[in-house]
């Protein structure tokens, strides 16, 4: 027999019970009603009427109780739902139940609660179930893993910004804990601690200098951080502020050739899915344009795809495209001369160099070309000593280095660096 349903038994013994010829050996009291129940009933499904009834103490053999901390609606939704074969669990009582079913240790009614629960969340209501979690032990990290994957949202357009500042402190630690710390967690964390100090600006500013200091700076805009700092909330944080400061002259956009230094780009993935991610809208773009195993490499604060191939196709593009992050809008540039993928890619001398890769399927160039400002057209520099694909290409001073790479596909990497680009030096 489980603990909850007595099935058919259990509807007999229910209608007995509340009959006027009553078998039922035990009496609680709640209020200023009684209710009649069966010991072996109550025993069976509940640890605090078990320990009652089986204890040495004298009250064990009294026939009555009297539980000031339990109401009488509560105890009557509970009795129901233990006899019953039918549940009475709803939205509107399902803490009320959870809280009886708590407090005489009823671990069935729990766990049917939690699948309850479980079943009927949204983002409206994930923060008050993921509390009920907590507090009654329920599984707590099926509700940690909702509202993680929700966050943004739920302190959005939930009930986020209502919770206190205990609960708010543990989303924001479960946030870091739960993923990796990156510009986009960072960024949310930031807006939303901001968010919710001024939705009650008089109660919580008090933490606002213990949530500030979990904040990572380090990936948050810089517009954004320009933006608070003139919010009169820092004036009563000097330090705060100082931290804003340092902030936005160590991260501030550069216009050097950094990926991280474009402020709108945090990945750009040359695959097939072609896929560019826009932190301010926290969301991926497509273009379609950029080619599989294309080169990377950003000058002057435009990001540039060059080469690579289409698809499973032997041949190398010579193709060239260039992304205005700030913008998002993608143009073409001046092709290769040759095709190529899995060449090596620099800037050097404020120019764009690309040396080796592979032509197609069977032939590794050692060809490099270059394109600068004032050229019009990708120009030869003299090649490398010896054909290199999936090397390295690397400005340092006044030479470029090539390092590793290999032959051809198939045979092993070449495990010396060469500086193959001395005579390039400007010096």
């Amino acid at each position: 027999m489980t603990t909850k349903k007595i099935t058919s038994m259990g509807k007999s013994l229910n209608k007995e019970r509340t009959g006027s010829q009553s078998s039922c050996d035990f009496t609680i009291t709640c209020g200023n009603r009684e209710f009649k129940v069966h010991k072996c009933v109550m025993g069976l499904i509940s640890e605090y009427f078990k320990k009652m009834f089986t204890s040495s103490q004298p009250a064990a053999n009294q026939e009555k109780t009297v539980l000031k901390d339990i109401e009488a609606d509560s105890m009557e939704m509970l009795l129901d739902y233990v006899y019953n074969d039918e549940s009475v669990i709803k939205e509107h009582n399902v803490y009320e139940i959870l809280e009886v079913a708590e407090f005489f240790q009823i671990p069935s009614v729990k766990t049917d609660c939690d699948q309850f629960l479980q079943a009927h969340i949204s983002i409206f209501n994930c923060l008050r179930h993921w509390m009920m979690a907590r507090k009654f032990s329920l599984n707590v990290s099926w509700y940690h893993d909702y509202v993680s994957k929700h966050f943004g949202t739920i302190m959005t357009f939930g009930e986020g910004l209502k919770i206190d500042f205990g609960h708010f402190n543990s989303l924001l630690k479960m946030k870091r804990q739960g993923s990796s710390i990156d510009r986009k967690n960072s960024l949310m964390s930031f807006q939303i601690m901001w968010r919710w100090v001024k939705y009650d600006i008089v109660e919580r500013k008090q933490y606002f200098r213990a949530l500030f200091s979990q904040v990572n700076l380090k990936w948050v805009f810089c517009k954004i951080m320009q933006k608070e700092l003139d919010d009169e909330l820092l004036s009563e944080f000097p330090d705060c502020a100082a931290k804003l400061r340092e902030a936005l002259e160590l991260y501030k956009p550069c216009s050097s050739y950094d990926l991280h230094s474009v402020n709108h780009i945090k990945f750009l993935y040359p695959n097939p899915e072609n896929k560019i991610f826009d932190d301010e809208n926290f969301d991926f773009k497509d273009f379609t344009e950029f080619n599989e195993h294309s080169l990377v490499v950003a000058k002057d604060e435009i990001i540039y795809s060059i080469g690579g191939r289409n698809g499973g196709q032997s041949k190398s593009l010579f193709g060239v495209r260039r992304l205005n992050p700030h913008r998002m809008q993608l143009g073409v540039c001046r092709d290769l001369n040759f095709g190529r993928r899995n060449a090596g890619c620099a800037i050097y001398k404020d120019s764009i160099y690309v040396a080796g890769g592979l032509e197609h399927d069977s032939f590794t160039q050692s060809s490099v070309e270059y394109l600068s400002n004032n050229e019009s057209c990708w120009k030869f520099k003299q090649g490398m000593d010896m054909q290199r694909e999936g090397l390295s290409l690397v400005a340092h001073e006044d030479k470029l280095y090539a390092i590793s790479g290999r032959p051809r596909p198939g045979v092993g990497n070449l495990l010396h660096l060469k500086s193959h680009f001395n005579r390039y030096s400007t010096k």
